[in-house]
Order: structure tokens, then C-alpha cells, then sequence
């Protein structure tokens, strides 16, 4: 329900945006799905950048998976990003 490439490509067209996708993952089996996604939004014309963030809803459980995340970027092209709300904040609404 999350893939709206039709959406995506209309934000797309706004001038001086810079769209960007970002997906949690755990694992390289999570790949398949963002590979999945990126195709679905490229079929509409729509490339951006693709951010890869470790799962985890406390920095404890991010820091578990951070690193393979970070490798699955280095292997796959895809660029990381931590999920700095986490860290500062927790995992809660409105952060």
C-alpha cells in the first residue's frame, strides 16, 4: 500500500525536488522488496535516490543491525542513513 508510484512521479515533477525513498530493513532477504519498489517506481519514470535504515526501535536494537545494513548498501548501491529520531528521541509518534 506504501508503493504509489503514480504519487511519487507526480512529486517528482514539482521543480527544484530532490525525491528520496527510504526503507528499514533488517537483512539482505529485505532487498527483494526494495528492489521490487525501486522497479515499480522506475516503470513510472520516477528515479531517487534509495536509503537503506537498520531496524530497530531503541539504539540498542539498531546497533544490531546497523552495520549489515551498511554492508547490504556498499554491496547492493544503495546509500544508509541511520534513524537519528531513534537516537535522540526514541521510537515514538511525532518524532
Amino acid at each position: 500500500k506504501a508503493i504509489r508510484p503514480e504519487i511519487a512521479r507526480q512529486y517528482s515533477q514539482i521543480p527544484n525536488t530532490h525525491l528520496y525513498f527510504k526503507f528499514v530493513v533488517m537483512d539482505e532477504e529485505d532487498i527483494e522488496e526494495v528492489d521490487m519498489a525501486r522497479k515499480a517506481y522506475s516503470d513510472k519514470g520516477v528515479e531517487a535516490d534509495i536509503y537503506l535504515m537498520p531496524v530497530g526501535a531503541t539504539v540498542e536494537g539498531q546497533a544490531k543491525t546497523g552495520r549489515q545494513v551498511a554492508e547490504i548498501c556498499l554491496k547492493y548501491g544503495y546509500k544508509f542513513s541511520p534513524r537519528l529520531h531513534v537516537d535522540l528521541f526514541g521510537n515514538k509518534w511525532g518524532t
